[in-house]
């Protein structure tokens, strides 16, 4: 009863907070840029580069990503692919964003990048926006038809990383896991070496250990998969989301995919024949 008792008094609390916020400043609003025109697309590119840094090495540029704007590629890519891109604003600022990416035939998504910003912790306004994003993204995925599962991939903490850089990595994991527990769905950690693989075909880029996520939509992941249904998951990160920076036309597109397929090959001759998620 006593725990009953405080589960309630902490949602009455959320709720006075969430409440004193609007009443305060206005509510947190999320909206979806579909355009590379649309005015928020610069603002939200300049808290990007804030937050995840070209020269870390296993990041997009800002002007890679400027190609994610529009709903659908400006140029012909070897995928159908729809962009998701979602924004949490608070007295017109970008408070946050979701860069996210459906493959209609396939049947799947990604987020490729999930943030908000930091400066606006005291508000409590990260909460909220990093609350409302996700759910935005649920129902966007709804009513784009039907997608199966969502994949999100974060890096690895390692062992001699500094205990500020450990708190950061381990937020970024945390995060999008809670709220997507919120919303009754269930993410699934793959437990195996899964290297994020050089995002491009630029000097910078490299491989680099992350952890890969599903979080099941119209679906659920089960708690173990075969070696071949994780190939075919690894197929669609790598081939299909991955492998989709470079146009058809592109000359390094056929290089970048020549690599992919080169880790999926090595993926193939080290993978267990089952492979837990929990």
């Amino acid at each position: 009863m006593v725990e009953i008792i405080g589960s309630v008094l902490s949602a009455v609390g959320a709720g006075l907070i969430l409440h004193f916020i609007i009443q305060l400043h206005g509510p947190v609003r999320v909206r979806r840029i579909r355009t590379a025109g649309d005015p928020l697309v610069l603002p939200t590119l300049e808290l990007y580069q804030t937050l995840f840094p070209e020269d870390d090495g296993t990041n997009y540029s800002a002007e890679e990503c400027l190609e994610f704007m529009d709903e659908r590629p400006t140029n012909e890519r070897h995928v159908d692919v729809k962009n998701v891109i979602l924004v949490a604003t608070f007295k017109k600022r970008v408070a946050g964003f979701i860069f996210a990416h459906f493959y209609p035939q396939k049947r799947k998504a990604i987020v490729s990048y999930f943030a908000v910003d930091r400066s606006f912790k005291k508000a409590r306004v990260d909460g909220v926006a990093a609350k409302k994003l996700t759910a935005a993204l649920k129902t966007t995925l709804t009513k784009e038809g039907t997608c199966d599962a969502l994949f999100y991939d974060v890096e690895r903490i390692s062992p001699t990383a500094s205990l500020k850089d450990r708190r950061r990595k381990m937020g970024r994991a945390g995060v999008f896991r809670a709220h997507a527990k919120a919303l009754r769905l269930e993410p699934r950690e793959f437990q195996f070496k899964y290297l994020c693989p050089r995002v491009s075909m630029s000097e910078l880029a490299h491989e680099q250990p992350f952890v890969l996520f599903c979080v099941g939509i119209s679906s659920t992941i089960p708690k173990e998969l075969t070696k071949a249904e994780m190939i075919d998951y690894l197929r669609f990160v790598y081939l299909d989301c991955y492998g989709d920076i470079y146009a058809r036309d592109d000359p390094r597109f056929v290089a970048h995919q020549d690599y992919l397929k080169e880790m999926i090959a090595q993926y193939e001759e080290t993978l267990p024949e089952t492979i837990r998620a929990i």
